[in-house]
């Protein structure tokens, strides 16, 4: 299967030849405190931009890590999914570096398309991308726990995870 197929967590090596490869991701940066981005309904192609964010920053900081929820994974086995999804601008990918995250995640197949700007901006600054989320609506939270780690795929740009949303002790999202 390819590395980037359904939920799946982004290197720096995926843009970056001599940057870290999926097995030298920090765990610690695949689990812990993750900011809620709600930001749904995005529109089909509209721009996620740093006044987007903005209102989030403060909970990004605090958590180190930001989930983006657009709605997107709705249109799932709709053709235009893979096509016409929402995508992230630089200015957003830069606010999120200033924000401290660790990790970004979103419910669209990526964070953008080419040039792909903010693969660049966020890989360039070792954020690691979780992309292909789903079931972001049953979170209910603002701030929750997040785990997805990486399988250890040595020398490599990315891997498939298994997303878990923690929303209460105990509880998780499905």
């Amino acid at each position: 299967t390819c590395l980037h197929t359904g939920t799946h967590l982004d290197a720096p090596f995926h843009f970056f030849n001599r940057r870290s490869t999926i097995d030298q991701a920090p765990l610690a940066s695949c689990m812990g405190l993750a900011a809620l981005v709600d930001l749904s309904p995005k529109q089909a192609g509209a721009s996620i931009t740093a006044q987007d964010l903005a209102p989030y920053q403060a909970s990004i900081r605090q958590a180190g890590r930001a989930v983006i929820y657009t709605g997107w994974a709705a249109h799932w086995g709709e053709e235009r999914y893979f096509v016409d999804f929402p995508n992230m601008a630089a200015d957003a990918a830069q606010l999120l570096v200033e924000s401290g995250a660790r990790l970004v995640g979103i419910d669209t197949p990526s964070v953008d398309r080419p040039p792909y700007e903010a693969h660049l901006v966020l890989l360039g600054h070792n954020i690691l991308i979780l992309e292909n989320l789903a079931n972001l609506n049953q979170i209910g939270s603002q701030v929750f726990h997040l785990i997805a780690l990486p399988l250890k795929i040595t020398g490599r740009d990315a891997s498939p995870v298994r997303a878990v949303a923690v929303i209460e002790r105990g509880e998780y999202a499905k």
